[in-house]
């Protein structure tokens, strides 16, 4: 996380990177260790001495760039990490459900949609090298009016009336 403050101590601008890393599950490297053996008849036959598990972990990696421009003390909202799984369902009778033509009467299949949303709140407050915050917790905040007069963009487009 970068931050730079304006002169007079009172906008922080953020550029950060929220990163999202989730554990997916085992993929096996390994293979089973085997040697040649005979049965009682005298057949040759392989047994497995180890399964030999040799087991990575996957992780899938979720990130994005984002940078803002806050005032000293305030709460911002940021979101946008979003993901959608979608799991299939099958489900069936246990023998009525593999029969030729009817068994389709026995079965169901359907998809299970899932939906996350990642919202982080950021609070910036500047504080010196003591960690003591440089403006007072207690200092009036400034009006909305101010704070919306200040900002790079227009929030309330001004309608023209030609």
């Amino acid at each position: 996380m970068e931050a730079q403050i304006d002169a007079n101590d009172s906008i922080i601008e953020l550029r950060f990177t929220p990163t999202i890393v989730e554990f997916e599950g085992f993929i096996n490297y390994g293979s089973p260790i085997t040697a040649p053996a005979t049965d009682a008849l005298g057949n040759p036959v392989q047994i497995v001495i180890t399964e030999n598990r040799i087991e990575m972990p996957v992780f899938s990696v979720r990130s994005v760039k984002t940078g803002l421009t806050i005032y000293d003390g305030y709460t911002v909202a940021v979101g946008g990490l979003m993901r959608e799984d979608v799991q299939s369902v099958e489900d069936k009778v246990p023998i009525l459900g593999d029969l030729p033509f009817i068994g389709r009467l026995f079965q169901t299949k359907a998809e299970n949609h899932i939906k996350s949303n990642l919202i982080i709140f950021v609070t910036a407050e500047i504080i010196d090298a003591t960690g003591s915050r440089v403006k007072a917790a207690n200092s009036q905040p400034l009006p909305l009016v101010e704070v919306l007069q200040t900002l790079p963009f227009q929030v309330f487009p001004e309608i023209n009336s030609e």
